[in-house]
Order: structure tokens, then sequence, then C-alpha cells
């Protein structure tokens, strides 16, 4: 579904169509994000409520969170809210022909300078969760997000779930995508907006 703003909702074909996504139009400021991040909450719980009374037998429930649960057998996925920005295509350090061991120097640069923002983004932004541990027991934790997370850069959003990830789709020659998945859903518009 394309909405009238921009914004798509489709169900994430990495997880066997299961999971649906909403994803907020292009946006060019916090505020605008925030309410279009909003506006998806609205369009979820309005399809939650037409899905209830096709099959009022049947109880919907929608959960914004970043825990896919897996079928049988499998492990527990981590999804989380995405970002993307155009970005200068030197920053990829997995451009097509490169070496992804040896990164470029502007590359690594970059990562490193971002990696301390972002990481520390996940105190305002983190919706929190509470986890067991056989050291700790049940524990608050700032974000569940972060657990999943195994290296500054990567090149799957699945597989080794970075803080930074560069794509080569739908981009102007010599930009690349920016791809952020390092972050929590959240239903604070005001942390969003943070």
């Amino acid at each position: 579904w394309l909405g009238s703003n921009g914004a798509l909702f489709y169900f994430d074909p990495a997880y066997d169509g299961r999971l649906p996504e909403y994803s907020t139009p292009e946006c060019d400021s916090a505020e605008l994000l925030a309410a279009h991040d909003k506006a998806g909450e609205v369009f979820v719980d309005a399809l939650r409520k037409i899905c209830q009374e096709i099959n009022p037998l049947s109880k919907f429930v929608i959960s914004k969170n970043t825990t896919a649960h897996p079928k049988e057998g499998g492990e527990v996925g981590y999804v989380g809210c995405h970002e993307n920005y155009f970005t200068d295509a030197r920053f990829d350090s997995y451009r097509i022909g490169q070496n992804t061991n040896a990164p470029h120097p502007l590359a690594k640069s970059f990562c490193e300078f971002l990696a301390p923002f972002l990481i520390s983004r996940i105190v305002f932004h983190g919706s929190g969760g509470v986890r067991w541990s056989t050291d700790s027991g049940w524990h608050y934790v700032l974000s569940q997000r972060v657990f999943a997370m195994k290296h500054v850069t990567g090149t799957g959003t699945a597989s080794d779930r970075a803080l930074v990830q560069f794509k080569e789709e739908h981009v102007p020659p010599n930009f690349t995508r920016m791809h952020l998945v390092y972050s929590d859903p959240n239903m604070s518009s005001f942390a969003t907006f943070l």
C-alpha cells in the first residue's frame, strides 16, 4: 500500500511475508518525521480494526517492537527502526570490487566518526525493555535492539546487524544509501523527534 503522503506499508519478504512494516515518506525535518511516524501508528491501528471487523472471532494484536519471533526451531530475529540517507559513495567501504576486509580510509573514518553519535542516540531514543539473563535475572535495558548489533559497518540487514550499512539501490551515480538499522521503535513522538 502506497499512501497519499508517500508512506509505504508492506510485508517484509525476509520473514516470509509475516512481518508488517510501515515506512514513512522522505522527510526533511525531525518534526515531519515524528508526524509521519505517528500517522503510521494511526494507519496500522485502523488496519487492525478492519481486520477485527472482517474476522470478529480472531484477536489482532499490533506491537511496535524489535523482536521478530521465528518459525519453530529458528533463532529469534531482531528488527528495528531504519533510517536512510543519501551520502557520497566514497563513504561506502563495501562498494563492488573493493576488498571488504580493507575498507577505504575515508569510509573507515566516516563510520568511526558516526559510531559514538549513533550509540549515544540510543540513550535518548531507546524504547527500553526488560530482559532475562542468568547473571542478572530480570533487568531493565535502555534498548532492545542493541543486543542484535554485532559490527559498526556491514552489508546484511538480517545477518551481521551493523550500526551502519550501505546500499546501492535507488541512488544517483556517485551516491550511496546509508542505511541505519540500530534504532528501537518508539511510541513517544518526543523521543523520535530527539
